[in-house]
């Protein structure tokens, strides 16, 4: 076991609570969300998933 497994279980759920709380919101305001990052642990939270591939948007698999 590494010594930092509990920080890494902690951010894992702060970043878990941070894309239910922006699910939820934009559920009930009816609006879009829109997060960038480069953390793919934060992908499976959101319905739609875009990346920039030769510098265009492409839309790819949630």
């Amino acid at each position: 076991m590494r010594a930092n497994d509990g920080r890494d279980m902690k951010s894992l759920l702060r970043r878990k609570r941070v894309v239910d709380l922006l699910r939820t919101l934009g559920r009930e305001r009816r609006a879009a969300v829109i997060v960038v990052t480069d953390d793919e642990r934060m992908l499976a939270g959101f319905d739609r998933v875009y990346q920039t591939v030769d510098g265009r948007i492409v839309e790819t698999a949630a």
